[in-house]
């Protein structure tokens, strides 16, 4: 493990310019991740996904 102050700080750069884009689902975590695998889907296609679900929950439910 590289305890180098310029490679901590770079991390934690890093970690902190990641965390602005996450979303957290909370609990659908799981709900989403098994949709995922049964759709074959890529993170890529997770925002389609998300907009096919809201247009058409009969499919999902």
């Amino acid at each position: 493990r590289n305890s180098h102050p310029a490679v901590v700080m770079r991390k934690r750069a890093l970690d902190r310019e990641r965390s602005r884009t996450r979303v957290n689902i909370g609990q659908a975590s799981s709900e989403w991740r098994e949709l995922k695998e049964k759709e074959g889907l890529t993170l890529e296609g997770f925002p389609s996904l998300c907009v096919h679900v809201k247009c058409f929950p009969q499919e999902f439910a």
